[in-house]
This record gives C-alpha cells, sequence and structure tokens, in this order.
C-alpha cells in the first residue's frame, strides 16, 4: 500500500534581490543578486554577467552584505567562472556567515583579476544549505 503525501505543508519559497555594486577589481560597477530562500533547507544566489575595466586587485567584492536570513551558517567556497583579462577562467566565491561575498580569480587564493583587458563575472548561481 502506498504511503499518502501531505501536501497541506507546501515549501514557502521567499524571494528577493539585492541591488548593490560591486568594488575591487571592477570600480562600483552595479549589480543585482538574486535570491531565493527555499523553506529553511537552502538558498540559492542567481547573478547576470558583469564585466567592467580592470582594476588590479586579488578579488571582487559585493559592496552591502546579504539579508540575515539568507546568510550560510558555516563559509560557503564554489567556484564559478570569472572573467580576468579578457579571458574566463575558473574562480571562486566565497559566501561568508557575516552576508559579505568575495569572488576571487582563481580557486587557490593566490592570484589577481589583471588590470589589462576587462574583468567579471559571468552569469551563474550558487546554491548552499542555511
Amino acid at each position: 500500500m502506498a504511503s499518502e503525501v501531505n501536501y497541506s505543508r507546501a515549501v514557502r519559497v521567499t524571494p528577493g534581490i539585492l541591488n548593490t555594486t560591486l568594488t575591487g577589481a571592477v570600480n562600483n560597477t552595479p549589480f543585482d543578486l538574486n535570491y531565493f530562500k527555499v523553506g529553511e533547507v537552502f538558498v540559492r544566489l542567481q547573478w547576470s554577467t558583469v564585466i567592467d575595466n580592470a582594476i588590479a586587485a586579488s578579488s571582487i567584492v559585493l559592496g552591502d552584505t546579504l539579508p540575515l536570513f539568507v546568510r550560510p551558517s558555516v563559509n560557503i567556497y564554489q567556484p564559478i567562472i570569472v572573467h580576468n583579462n579578457s579571458t574566463e577562467q575558473i574562480g571562486i566565491i566565497e559566501i561568508s556567515t557575516d552576508g559579505t561575498i568575495t569572488i576571487r580569480p582563481d580557486i587557490d587564493f593566490t592570484g589577481t583579476f589583471l588590470f589589462v583587458g576587462n574583468c567579471g563575472i559571468l552569469s551563474g548561481s550558487v546554491v548552499y544549505g542555511v
């Protein structure tokens, strides 16, 4: 006999958008970060491509922090595609428990966004538990 499914407990999805700027390797470039919190289980962050004139820097940082209810309980590190010196490469996004988001041009934290060509991030998304 099949078990019954209780549909009265629908999962609540809380969408939002953080209108901010990117600083560091790009110079105060407008940036919209969409977030979706699904129940009390996970959060999805989503963004569009942002490419700007480069400034030599070790990272790109969001100008504002995430709202408290979508911050992770531990620091999150996930690979993403970045644009550095007019070339795509694998970088990393760090989502900290204090709500700051830092994007680095490589996965070993030693690289720099170069000031030759353009730099930024390509459209993408990350999912993490809360």
